[in-house]
């Protein structure tokens, strides 16, 4: 956990090394990156080995959810920001109980490293549904996100 804490920090930190990218580039690579770090991370033994790709694994998150949010705070009207922030951190956390109480359900039934396989595995279909969706490919530089270039 704290590996992946600090990845997280970590990618949150250099965030705007990248925002130069589109969102939809950082979206794909994102994603891509942090899952065949997380399944690397079940695949290859040892403690110092699991902690370091954990941590590659969570570093693109914690960068994207910095571009992300930046996103979205740059092209909802401001009028709208309260309702739609709030909006998506009560969603975010109600799926989270949510999401520990699934993951523990099936790794009592497929066990811990087969969930793990699984949640690289989402990471890497999220890259390839970001890519084959033209829209989300076509997005903007986070600079240049607006209401007009999202079509809001």
């Amino acid at each position: 956990m704290a590996a992946m804490g600090a990845g997280n920090l970590a990618g949150a930190a250099v965030a705007s090394y990248i925002e130069r990218y589109t969102v939809g580039q950082i979206a794909v690579g994102s994603n891509l990156t942090a899952g065949v770090f997380w399944i690397a991370a079940v695949m290859i033994p040892g403690s110092i080995p699991t902690m370091a790709l954990l941590f590659g694994a969570v570093l693109p998150v914690g960068a994207f959810n910095v571009i992300y949010g930046s996103m979205y705070q740059s092209a909802v009207d401001d009028s709208l920001l309260g309702r739609v922030s709030s909006l998506t951190r009560t969603l975010s956390s109600v799926m989270m109980p949510l999401g520990g109480l699934v993951g523990g359900a099936a790794a009592n039934v497929i066990s811990s490293q087969g969930v793990l396989y699984i949640v690289g595995g989402t990471h890497i279909v999220l890259a390839v549904f970001y890519l084959s969706h033209p829209r989300i490919r076509s997005l903007p530089t986070v600079v240049d996100a607006d209401e007009a270039a999202l079509a809001l």
